[in-house]
């Protein structure tokens, strides 16, 4: 009866069997199939398919359940089994600027522990072009910073990004020209609905005015 687990799952996930289908790159009716036989299985029909979206019977939740228990044991078993077979990938070192050490990462490192605890990691201090340094020398196993990094023998994937808010005072001339930039505060905290978000102002603007960070 869980032979079939990431079939049922996926579409509980999907809560469609069309868009499960795309996801598993199978046809809807071979996956119409899979449900009936697991259903035939556990004499139970494990979805509702008069709701919209489809839902689960009250034996579909327990089935999905049990599977999510399954599933859990399965990474808890492909995890121990990395670990024995492959003890010499069990250290990252880890390269950022001073800011990111202090405030950032012993958060991520508490969680990424929790979550991985046979995986040592250090950290490296440094400037961007120091650690750039050690990056392309291999004593670094990948770099943390917020500067853009421009060289062809380093791969760069943004991780986070970050809201910048320019506050102006209100008596300032330029503002004037600015309005499709402008928020009151009261659009300021509503610019994340629909329709509310007003394009970024170019930074261009504001070249010759005073800055205070």
């Amino acid at each position: 009866m869980l032979n079939y687990k990431e079939y049922i799952y996926a579409i509980y996930q999907e809560k469609s069997f069309s868009k499960a289908a795309k996801k598993l790159y199978v046809s809807q009716p071979w996956l119409s199939s899979v449900v009936k036989k697991v259903e035939q299985e556990i004499k139970n029909p494990i979805f509702d398919r008069s709701t919209s979206p489809i839902s689960l019977t009250e034996a579909g939740r327990y089935y999905i359940e049990q599977v999510e228990r399954v599933m859990e044991i399965e990474d808890d078993m492909r995890s121990h089994f990395a670990r024995l077979g492959s003890p010499e990938e069990m250290s990252l070192h880890i390269g950022s600027s001073t800011f990111f050490c202090t405030y950032v990462l012993p958060r991520l490192m508490k969680e990424f522990q929790a979550l991985y605890p046979q995986i040592t990691l250090t950290f490296t201090e440094g400037n961007n072009e120091a650690l750039l340094e050690k990056l392309l020398d291999k004593k670094i196993d990948f770099l943390l910073e917020a500067e853009m990094i421009e060289n062809p023998q380093v791969q760069v994937k943004p991780w986070a990004s970050e809201e910048i808010i320019l506050a102006v005072p209100a008596s300032f001339q330029i503002n004037a020209g600015l309005t499709r930039y402008l928020y009151t505060f009261e659009e300021l905290l509503m610019r994340n609905e629909p329709g509310r978000m007003k394009p970024p102002v170019p930074l261009e603007h504001f070249k010759e005015e005073p800055f205070c960070c």
